[in-house]
Parts: structure tokens; C-alpha cells; sequence
């Protein structure tokens, strides 16, 4: 990968070569420029939009912005959706710079001016697109798209005296992986992420493993037991659908693979609830994060699938 800290990637090398790939055309332009310039001239000779005092843009100039986007833009990966977002943004003040260079009648040292002008402004907008996406990578889950256990960590951190942190698990995790394997059992976290991060009045956060966290500042967990419970059993009413592995998909046509595949099994999914607020002994945010635990292992030896306020506390 490149723009890598530490063993983090920042972008991986297939970004990195579509990012090279929409940048090409200004290199052979360039090229062109210096090696070839009566060609060069005639090929910016040609334009099919009006002309402006202000704007001039030869056809081909056209031509490859729309092919440089539509490169950029190819790429599904959904954390690096701003960057990408951010590189094609960023090439609008480049286009403008080059129209001012090919544009008769320019003073060199205006469209210098133009140029490093256009120039300036890409890079604050890359620089934009870069740290949207090192914030993504930094306090955002891969797997589900939610903020992660480091977010949580802050969160914690700057809220109020008073809140519930409710601990969330997902019952027979491990033995649904067994029986459907990990790509389903991903599919799973997502499914629940999404219930959680729809349904509930509090932010969802990926714990680790099987397990998330919901956090409602200024509250106590007697307060949103109720509403909590009702997400849980609006979870377990749901149906998940197990769909075809990935390999089996590999093996059918090529022309259905990129089709939505047909559900082969619906299964329920649930989930076990511990609630906890500070009081007592805990104060900090590993005390309380330690109570809902607690309360979590009671629902689950309870026979799961329920939600348990933390010990000591009534429902």
C-alpha cells in the first residue's frame, strides 16, 4: 500500500494506480506540448463548447477530464468515497488552469499566475481528501462502516456525569460462522450495525469481535431499558438471508455475477443487552464499560436473546 502510518494503510496500491490513471492525460499533454507543439497546437485548435473570455476548453481537454473522472470514480470502495470525491474536485481548478494556458491571447505570466493559482487550490483540496480519509481509517470500523472502539474511547471520555452505555452481543456468533462460514458471519455484523444505527436514539459503535456499544448521554439505564429492549426484539423478528458463498459464485456465468444473488436460507439473529450507568464504584468509563459487561453476562447466562440492567439495578 501507499500513504501507509505505521502498519495502517492509508491508501492501497490499486487506488494509487486509478489516481495515476485520471492524472495521465495532463503527463501527455505536457509531453505533446514540448516534443510535438505544431500537433499540439492544432490538437487545442479543436473545441465543440462556445468560447468565453474567461474559459476556453479545447474538445480534447474535454475528452480526457471526463475519461480522468470516470477512472477515478470506478473505484467501489466505500471508505475511500471522499477521496475520490475530493480528486475529481480537485481537478476542476487544474482544468481551469490549463484552459488558461491554451487559451489565445494570454499573457505567459497571467496564465502562470492562473496556473499555480489552480494548482494551490487542488492541493488544499487533496489535502481535504486526505484527511477525511485518514480520519475514516482512524475512528471508523472497515467491516461495518460504524465509528470503532477508538471513538468510543473519546466519546466516553467528553460525555456528561451522567449516561447508560448499553454492551450489545450477538448470540451464537461463533457457531453461525462454523455453520455459514465468515463471509456470512460479516454480513451479520453489518446486519446488526445497521439495525442499531437505524433503530436507536443512541450512537453505535463496534466494541470488537461480535460486539458493539450503544452510548445515550445524559441518562441512566433505567431510562432507556425500555427502548433498548424494544430494539432487541425488533432485531430478533427480523429475518437474515444467507445467500451463495463467494466461491460459489465464481463458478456460475459471468454475466451473473455482478446480479443480486437469491437468498438460500433465512435465519433469525439476536442479540444479549447489558446496561449500565456510573454510580457506586464505577465512576470511570472502564468501571462502567466493566458494569454492562457484567449485566451482558447475566442476559447471556440467562439464556439470551434479553436485555439485563446492570447487577443491582432494577429493569
Amino acid at each position: 500500500g501507499v500513504f501507509s502510518f505505521g502498519e495502517r494503510r492509508l491508501l492501497g496500491s490499486e487506488t494509487a494506480i486509478r489516481v495515476g490513471l485520471g492524472l495521465l492525460p495532463l503527463l501527455i499533454f505536457g509531453l505533446l506540448k514540448a516534443l510535438f507543439p505544431l500537433f499540439y497546437r492544432t490538437l487545442m485548435g479543436w473545441s465543440f463548447l462556445p468560447p468565453h473570455p474567461i474559459w476556453f476548453l479545447p474538445g480534447i481537454v474535454v475528452v480526457a477530464f471526463a475519461i480522468s473522472v470516470g477512472v477515478i470514480l470506478t473505484r467501489r470502495e466505500p471508505s475511500t468515497r471522499i477521496f475520490r470525491m475530493a480528486m475529481v474536485v480537485a481537478t476542476l481548478p487544474i482544468l481551469f488552469g490549463l484552459s488558461r494556458v491554451v487559451q489565445p491571447g494570454v499573457p505567459s505570466e497571467r496564465f502562470l499566475e492562473d496556473l499555480a493559482l489552480a494548482f494551490s487550490l487542488s492541493g488544499l483540496v487533496l489535502l481535504y481528501g486526505v484527511f477525511q480519509l485518514y480520519w475514516q481509517r482512524v475512528y471508523l470500523d472497515e467491516l461495518t462502516g460504524i465509528p470503532n472502539r477508538r471513538a468510543l474511547d473519546e466519546k466516553l471520555r467528553a460525555l456528561p456525569k451522567e449516561f447508560t452505555l448499553a454492551m450489545i452481543d450477538v448470540d451464537h456468533f461463533k457457531k453461525f460462522n462454523d455453520s455459514y462460514g465468515h463471509e456470512q458471519g460479516d454480513d451479520v455484523l453489518r446486519f446488526v450495525a445497521f439495525h442499531f444505527d437505524k433503530e436507536s436514539k443512541g450512537k453505535v459503535y463496534r466494541y470488537g469481535g461480535e460486539e458493539f456499544a450503544l452510548v445515550f448521554p445524559g441518562t441512566d439505564a433505567e431510562e432507556v431499558y425500555s427502548a433498548v429492549d424494544k430494539w432487541r426484539r425488533k432485531l430478533s423478528e427480523k429475518r437474515f438471508a444467507i445467500r451463495s458463498s463467494s466461491s460459489e459464485r465464481k463458478k456460475s456465468s459471468w454475466w451473473k455475477r455482478g446480479k443480486p444473488t437469491r437468498a438460500v436460507k433465512r435465519v433469525t439473529v439476536t442479540a444479549s443487552i447489558g446496561l449500565a450507568s456510573p454510580g457506586g464504584k464505577a465512576v470511570t468509563p472502564e468501571e462502567v464499560i466493566r458494569k454492562a459487561d457484567e449485566a451482558l453476562y447475566e442476559a447471556k447466562e440467562g439464556g439470551r436473546n434479553q436485555t439485563r440492567p446492570s447487577p443491582g439495578r432494577k429493569k
